[in-house]
This record gives structure tokens, C-alpha cells and sequence, in this order.
């Protein structure tokens, strides 16, 4: 089935558009079916790295920025937002990003001229991109842009890579890698009012498969509407109506879409987070059913609540 097979199945047979005002929950056919052309085929082992040493960046197999765009509109496509593209309008400043940062074994959106093979293309690419380390060793389900969805790290605390990736409107990405590194550069060609989704959810609703849940949930409404979360109230239940205590963290303005983040501690706690794991399966969450409320958002001067549900699945 073809990429625009797909997205006309789920955007269209399903009745859903892109200015629909509630996106619809994820079926699990929906998810077996973008998870199989888009997550799984999108998976590597190595970013095919190579360069001539020295300060030469390098370069990456065409595959990988196929690759990278499949699996960021997988998951844009979760909370059906349109698809981006991976385009070289600066290909080679994101490269120079990701190659610096290898270079230096340090992530730093301003890297200082004293660092190895400094650029003004590097330094460009950094104040731009979303940058990571990756260990295809240890940690090889985080280590192609899942980290970046993930968040971890108490730094990480607002989400600011994975709201980014699910941006409202966003339209083209760039990437680069090295052996352990990649940058992914942002803002490029910003859509305006095209996307009218009521709001954008992580993990989203409707089925969600258990190893894609990481410690830190998210909730977020398109710039579009000009949200207020000042007064916000968070509430999530199980499916036997049990209580699952939220823990809010710190706010923070100044990237795409507002946007609140929380951790369940007794479904992924953070002890999992800092050793890249997840044990939602071992421990019997599979087949869950969370609905989340969230209250006292106020949207264009209105209070409005919102409630979807999360199934935890297992996809294979």
C-alpha cells in the first residue's frame, strides 16, 4: 500500500479531514496499519554515516531521510496532522550540526567557536534543529527519532523536541546523523491557519501501542486558538474508574503550541525513564483504557474541557 493510500484511508475513509474541530480516536486497524507501513519500515540499525575525516561532516544514505520522514509523519499522523517533508533547503547546516556535536560529544544549540570544527554553517544548524545522541547498543528503540518524542531527562521537562515534531505548523523538516548523533533542523515554511485540530495529545487518542508510552504525557492546543492554561486541571481515570494520580510539571512558553505536560509516576515512572526502559507489558497494563480529562482551558475567551481515551495495546 502507498504512503498516499494510507493517509487516504485514514484521513478520509474514516470521515476526517484536516479542519476537523476533534480528531478522531485511533482504531486499532488504523494503527496496525500505519504502524506497519510507516513505524516498522521506517527502523535502522546505523545511520550509514560516512566521511573523510577531519572536519568533512560527512554524509547519510538517501534511505535514512526517507526513513525519518516516515516515521515523523507515523507519528503526526497518530494525532492526524498532515505530513511533513524532509527537504534540503539546509542540508547541509543540519549535517554540520549533527557532525559538530559528534565531534565534541556535547549537545549545545550555541556551540562556542573554541569547539572542533566549528562553522557558521554548524553553529546555524544548531541554534535550529533539535539535536540527540544516539546509542543504537543500548538503547536502539530510542536512538531514530522516538528519543525526540520521548523527552527524556529532567531538562526535557516541557517536551520542547516532541513539540517540534507534532507542531500544527509545521510542513518540512531537515536531517542530519552521524554515527551517534542527529539534528532534525525546524521552522521551515510554518503553515498559518490550515490546522484546526481541537487539540494534539501525546500519548493520543485512541489506541496507543505500550512500548510507544514514555514517562512525561502531553497535551497541547494549536497556536490558532490562543489557549490559556493558567487554571488547568488534569484528571485520568482506568477503566474501572480508578484514579491515577498526575504530576503537573513546569509550563513553558516560546515553542510551538501551548502546551502541558504530566507524568503518571505509577505507569511509567521516572526510575524507567532514566534507564530507557518500559515495562508497561511485565506489569500488566496492556488492554488498559485511561480517559483523560483536561478542564479549565480557556480557548478564545471560552472554558472549555476536554476528554479523550488511551488504549494500551500491543502491536506486533
Amino acid at each position: 500500500m502507498t504512503i498516499k493510500s494510507i493517509l487516504l484511508f485514514v484521513l478520509g475513509a474514516v470521515g476526517f479531514s484536516v479542519n476537523a474541530q476533534v480528531p478522531k480516536e485511533i482504531s486499532m486497524e488504523e494503527l496496525k496499519l500505519l504502524y506497519k507501513e510507516l513505524y516498522a519500515t521506517s527502523a535502522i540499525d546505523s545511520f550509514g554515516w560516512k566521511n573523510k575525516g577531519a572536519c568533512d561532516p560527512g554524509t547519510i544514505p538517501n534511505e535514512i531521510y526517507l526513513k525519518a520522514e516516515r516515521r515523523i509523519n507515523f507519528f503526526r499522523m497518530m494525532n492526524r496532522l498532515p505530513q511533513i517533508k524532509i527537504t534540503n533547503d539546509k542540508k547541509e547546516e543540519t549535517q554540520a550540526a549533527a557532525f559538530i556535536c559528534w565531534k565534541n560529544n556535547a549537545l549545545n544549540h550555541e556551540p562556542p567557536v573554541s569547539w572542533k570544527c566549528y562553522s557558521k554553517k554548524a553553529a546555524d544548524g544548531c541554534s535550529h534543529s533539535c539535536l540527540g545522541m544516539s546509542n543504537f547498543e543500548y538503547h536502539k528503540a530510542t536512538a531514530f527519532i522516538d528519543g525526540w518524542i520521548a523527552d527524556r531527562g529532567n531538562s526535557n521537562y516541557f517536551v520542547g523536541h516532541r513539540r517540534w515534531l507534532l507542531s500544527s505548523r509545521a510542513t518540512k523538516f531537515c536531517f542530519g546523523a552521524t554515527s551517534s548523533s542527529e539534528a532534525l533542523y525546524c521552522g521551515l515554511d510554518q503553515r498559518n491557519d490550515t490546522i484546526k485540530n481541537q487539540f494534539i495529545a501525546y500519548p493520543w487518542s485512541g489506541c496507543v501501542p505500550y512500548h510507544l508510552i514514555f514517562c512525561k504525557w502531553s497535551f497541547a492546543i494549536p497556536e490558532i486558538h490562543n489557549a490559556d492554561f493558567n487554571n488547568v486541571k488534569v484528571t485520568v481515570k482506568g477503566k474501572k474508574g480508578n484514579l491515577y494520580p498526575v504530576d503537573m510539571l513546569k509550563r513553558v512558553d516560546g515553542y510551538p503550541d501551548g502546551t502541558i505536560v504530566w507524568k503518571i509516576e505509577s505507569l511509567v515512572p521516572t526510575s524507567e525513564e532514566r534507564d530507557n526502559e518500559n515495562k508497561l507489558k511485565e506489569k500488566g497494563f496492556v488492554g488498559e483504557e485511561l480517559t483523560v480529562k483536561v478542564e479549565n482551558v480557556i480557548v478564545n475567551k471560552k472554558t472549555k474541557t476536554y476528554e479523550y481515551k488511551v488504549k494500551i495495546v500491543e502491536v506486533q
